[in-house]
Parts: C-alpha cells; sequence; structure tokens
C-alpha cells in the first residue's frame, strides 16, 4: 500500500486512535461546514505533513489556529489552542465532533 492510500492509516500513525478517520471516509471527503466556510475535518490529502506535540490534526475550528485532531496514546477527538498550548477534549469519536460542530454543541 502507498503513502497515498487512504483506506487504512500508515505505519507512521501507529499510536493515534484514528480508525473513524479512515473507516468512516472523512479521509476520502473530510467534512466541510458550508456556513462557516471552513473544513471542521480535512480530507487525507489536504493535511499536514509533520506532526508535533503528539498530535494529528485534522480539521480546522476557523479561529486563532485551533485544530481539531487525536493525540498520540489517547482517545477522542481534541482541540488543540496553540496561543496557550492546551488540548481540550472534544468528542469521543469524529462523527460526534462534525454533528456537534455543525449543530453548535461543540464549540471553541
Amino acid at each position: 500500500m502507498d503513502d497515498h492510500d487512504t483506506r487504512t492509516p500508515s505505519n507512521h500513525l501507529t499510536g493515534f486512535d484514528c480508525d473513524d478517520y479512515f473507516s468512516g471516509g472523512y479521509a476520502q471527503r473530510g467534512h466541510y461546514d458550508a456556513p462557516a466556510h471552513l473544513w471542521v475535518v480535512k480530507p487525507f490529502h489536504e493535511l499536514d505533513a509533520g506532526m508535533r506535540l503528539g498530535f494529528l490534526a485534522v480539521g480546522d475550528a476557523g479561529a486563532d489556529g485551533i485544530r481539531f485532531g487525536y493525540r498520540f496514546g489517547l482517545q477522542g477527538l481534541w482541540a488543540y489552542y496553540p496561543i496557550g498550548h492546551e488540548f481540550v477534549w472534544k468528542a469521543a469519536t469524529l462523527a460526534e465532533l462534525v454533528e456537534g460542530w455543525c449543530s453548535g454543541t461543540i464549540s471553541v
């Protein structure tokens, strides 16, 4: 399998609990929030190549550089606030994050 295959995580993602990103179709299509004009979840080919702080960023909150993603060795989706270098748990699954963000029950 080559590095551009979006069906399953590659070896460099071992330790990130991100199976729902790949199995739920988000790696292929992402999720664009049209009213907010932002990619809450980015397709795999749009992700940043580097992972810093043990954080796999898969989407944006659209404000202050806040990113959504997975933390190494931990479950769920987190928001990373770069100004305060803080991580805040947001949802158990990517589907919950998208649904909560789009309905307004999850915010930053």
